[in-house]
């Protein structure tokens, strides 16, 4: 059963990574939700991407038929047509197999990340190709993830590739750098700022600096702006450098 305890530890474990849980419904539709969310930003279109996962089997239904075989699905149906035509009624759980089809029709990779376990990556498509994140729970449900600074209803701004998600940590310290280098000496940004600035860049070192310096500007617009008061001046000071980051909301 899918249980909130799985839901929190989650929720901790990609924390570091700048990503967030965006809950599903667990009414059967949950991946589909979840790759609706991900794709077009309106988990309620899950009825349109289950049927575009359907008719890409029934057309690709020699390699898909294979991996269907040497699965252990429980169902009644005993071929491949019947169990996709089941599979077009709402209410009715995807699988890994419907994460293939999805990565084949849609031209992306997905990485699906767990509980106290490594993520697993499925992989059908250029490795340079957009990457879907999703969180499974308890063996039976699906979660969207996003970026913390991509948590506004609608379609995802931002996303990375499979490649860029798995970049190595030395060649990340080595942008990080760059941009340090790039930054006044004087900036004031933390370290984690300017982690999930590059990230949020797309590691991008010149448009991570971009940012980073715009926010500076804006920083001293505000300080340099007439305020009304003693405590606006004093606001207006703790709004420092080093707290321009990505807002995150919380799920």
């Amino acid at each position: 059963k899918y249980t909130a305890e799985d839901y929190q530890d989650l929720v901790k474990q990609l924390q570091p990574l700048n990503l967030r849980v965006v809950k599903m419904e667990p009414d059967g539709n949950c991946l589909f939700r979840a790759i609706a969310d991900q794709l077009c930003g309106d988990p309620e279109e899950h009825n349109h991407y289950r049927d575009m996962c359907c008719n890409h089997m029934i057309e690709n239904a020699d390699e898909f038929s294979l991996f269907y075989a040497d699965e252990d699905f429980e169902t009644t149906c005993d071929c491949f047509g019947a169990y996709v035509e089941r599979m077009r009624s709402p209410g009715n759980w995807g699988s890994q197999l419907e994460l293939m089809a999805i990565c084949q029709t849609f031209g992306v990779n997905v990485i699906v990340h767990q509980v106290g376990s490594p993520s697993y990556e499925m992989e059908f498509s250029p490795a340079d190709a957009r990457c879907l994140q999703l969180s499974y729970h308890d063996g039976e449900h699906y979660n969207s993830v996003r970026f913390e600074w991509d948590l506004c209803p609608g379609k995802p701004v931002s996303f990375l590739s499979l490649q860029q998600l798995k970049m190595k940590d030395s060649d990340v310290v080595a942008l990080l750098e760059e941009v340090k280098y790039s930054l006044p000496p004087n900036h004031g940004f933390e370290e984690a700022t300017l982690r999930s600035t590059l990230l949020q860049s797309k590691y991008d070192a010149g448009a991570a600096v971009e940012l980073l310096l715009n926010k500076l500007a804006g920083v001293a617009e505000t300080l340099s702006a007439p305020v009304e008061s003693k405590e606006a001046a004093a606001a207006a000071l703790e709004q420092g450098p080093s707290d321009a980051t990505p807002a995150a909301a919380t799920q």
